[in-house]
């Protein structure tokens, strides 16, 4: 058995398998398991009872429509619904425009952006994109502003500016490092994936996508880990290892027909059409893409859809069905010139040098802002600092003068006081004067020793001269004594 007739045996078993499921109408049912199903339509139910609730305060019923909006884009693949319902729940938001709203307005924006990529419409995508992330800068949300940067990095990528999709993806992955956001990582590792695989870098875009579905595998994000089985597929696909690419396809299959979204599942349908055209098996190529193309009418991305008619149109025409070749290479012309063409690449470029320009003009603005703040502060710094230096020289030409005072005050009082002790002087050397002229005149302890032989004197005067004094004297026979009391005190 060669190898492509082992290729085709292959696909052969899985269509068996595939075909069976895919025979009848698709419907939501074909793509989730059925608790998934039960259990989002209940989810649904109990939003649609909190926003129809009108007693409820208006932030639980714009939460409960947000959440509504989501549910209709991400589970049930329903953009223009989606749109619809965001933008009731964004006007609610209006109402109310402090920080907290703006939570809930940031999410309604960011729901309509993704929804028009949903719709392949690039400009009106890019344009709420924008207002969502000027939103989520305002209220500080990394984890959103790290989602748009990836977005924009989406765009750019399609305007084929590889260095400025690549500068958005490494900002993603900068700030879901940062914030520890590991579904965020294998959002930006798939990015990187699909930026690598975009300019032909094989092995380098494996490393990424694998490293993508590690980290969905670690969260346990089912949706997520059949997205990258998908990725690693294609992978596989564009480095023609067919037996790879179709292993990868089946467990993508596998996974994304039970916990993803439609759009994903006609991804998947399309890959495997590519995959069987080049196993020349146009047979079964031409099956997967009509299913792909049924399944995407409930979807309505004109992106998937010009893709898989340029892989019918490569079909048909090896099968030799040139007019279906025809006709759907100009659906896919068509399709593909209203995605891409030269007014809309315009219109996209001069939305995002629009941002470029009002964010470099608010950053400046901003920095204007603290320039001025910083100038006025340094102002009010300058007029303290001249206060305080005027204070400090105004309270030191006091303190000198008060000095200056102080020592003449106290030179005055020393010259002052050393002419008191002058004074003192003089008078204290008078009264020692008068001190032996009083001593003098007392008599001596041995006259009255001789003539009164018992005797004691107690004679204690309080200051250098007494005012009292004692006297003797014998005249003949007769011995006369007398303590005499002064009248007055002093010499």
């Amino acid at each position: 058995m060669n190898r492509t007739t082992k290729y085709i045996s292959i696909g052969f078993l899985f269509s068996f398998c595939v075909f069976t499921s895919i025979a009848q109408k698709f419907s939501t049912s074909k793509h989730q398991s059925a608790f998934n199903k039960i259990e989002t339509a209940k989810r649904l139910d109990s939003l649609w009872n909190v926003y129809n609730n009108k007693i409820l305060i208006d932030t639980s019923r714009i939460k409960a429509l947000t959440y509504i909006a989501f549910i209709y884009r991400n589970y049930y693949s329903k953009p223009d619904t989606a749109i619809t319902l965001a933008l009731q729940a964004l006007k609610l938001t209006q109402s109310q425009p402090d920080k907290k709203e703006k939570k809930w307005s940031s999410k309604c924006l960011y729901i309509i952006a993704n929804s028009y990529i949903d719709k392949s419409n690039y400009p009106k995508a890019l344009e709420y994109h924008l207002k969502a992330i000027k939103e989520f800068e305002e209220i500080g949300d990394k984890k959103m502003i790290g989602k748009s940067y990836a977005t924009l990095g989406r765009f750019a990528m399609d305007q084929s500016d590889n260095s400025k999709a690549f500068e958005y993806y490494l900002k993603h992955l900068k700030i879901c490092e940062e914030i520890g956001d590991i579904e965020g990582l294998a959002y930006s590792y798939n990015n990187l994936g699909d930026f690598y695989s975009n300019i032909s870098d094989y092995p380098k875009a494996l490393k990424y996508y694998e490293q993508a579905l590690q980290a969905s595998e670690k969260i346990e994000k089912k949706g997520l880990i059949g997205i990258y089985y998908g990725n690693i597929g294609r992978n596989y696909l564009n480095q023609s290892n067919l037996p790879k690419a179709l292993e990868y396809h089946l467990k993508a299959y596998k996974v994304i027909k039970e916990y993803g979204q439609k759009s994903n599942l006609a991804k998947v349908y399309g890959s495997m059409g590519e995959l069987y055209t080049k196993l020349t098996n146009y047979t079964l190529a031409i099956a997967y893409c009509d299913s792909a193309l049924q399944l995407n009418k409930e979807i309505g991305d004109i992106q998937i859809e010009q893709w898989i008619y340029e892989i019918l149109a490569s079909s048909y025409y090896k099968t030799g069905c040139y007019r279906e070749a025809y006709e759907t290479h100009l659906k896919f012309k068509t399709l593909y010139d209203s995605i891409y063409n030269t007014a809309n690449n315009k219109k996209l470029n001069d939305i995002a040098n629009k941002y470029e320009v009002e964010k470099t003009e608010a950053k400046q603005l901003k920095l204007d802002l603290i320039a001025k703040e910083e100038k006025k502060r340094q102002n009010i710094l300058l007029l303290l600092v001249s206060g305080g230096l005027l204070f400090v020289v105004t309270f030191s030409v006091f303190v000198f003068r008060s000095l200056k005072i102080t020592r003449r005050q106290k030179l005055t009082i020393e010259i002052k006081n050393k002419e008191v002790e002058e004074k003192n002087k003089e008078i204290i050397e008078s009264i020692s004067y008068a001190k032996r002229l009083q001593e003098a005149i007392l008599p001596p302890q041995e006259f009255i020793n001789k003539h009164i032989p018992d005797n004691f004197i107690l004679y204690k005067p309080k200051d250098l001269v007494a005012g009292d004094f004692y006297w003797s004297e014998k005249i003949n026979d007769l011995f006369f004594i007398a303590a005499a009391d002064s009248t007055g005190h002093g010499v």
